[in-house]
């Protein structure tokens, strides 16, 4: 059996772990890989030039950045509507409280009295609707905001 070329490995790999593969978007290596089997696409794989592998390759790297870039956009997006809930204090709180600081730690860490940090705690979980530092930690680590 002959050997494949770094190109066709690249390509099979591609096809059965590209990221994309599940996503709306659509993928110019999904047509590869609908219901086919493993020994098909090596088969079809060999009969692809390497030109046309670069194009597919930089056809997906196009794809793979702009998918990219719209996470990014959905993550700062995100952020920004937290942040416009939260004061920029409250933020700093909840920012040290999935960080496992006590309200002792987080007073002590922002000069504030723990009574304050309770306040600010309070707070926060009524503007989020949590009822938990498990809640708020999910909705923070969820959203990806550190």
């Amino acid at each position: 059996m002959k050997m494949l070329t770094e190109n066709q490995k690249r390509f099979i790999s591609l096809v059965f772990a590209c990221p994309l593969q599940n996503s709306d978007n659509n993928c110019n290596i999904s047509k590869y890989r609908s219901g086919i089997s493993p020994n098909r696409i090596i088969r079809q794989v060999k009969k692809i030039t390497e030109k046309e592998f670069e194009e597919i390759f930089e056809k997906h790297d196009k794809c793979f950045l702009k998918r990219n870039e719209e996470l990014l956009l959905e993550k700062i997006n995100r952020q920004l509507e937290i942040k416009k809930i939260l004061t920029e204090r409250q933020f700093q709180v909840v920012k040290l409280i999935c960080k496992n600081y006590t309200n002792n730690d987080v007073s002590e860490e922002l000069k504030i009295s723990p009574h304050t940090v309770v306040s600010h705690r309070r707070n926060v979980y009524k503007q989020l609707n949590v009822r938990s530092i498990k809640e708020l930690k999910s909705i923070f680590f969820k959203k990806e905001f550190f």
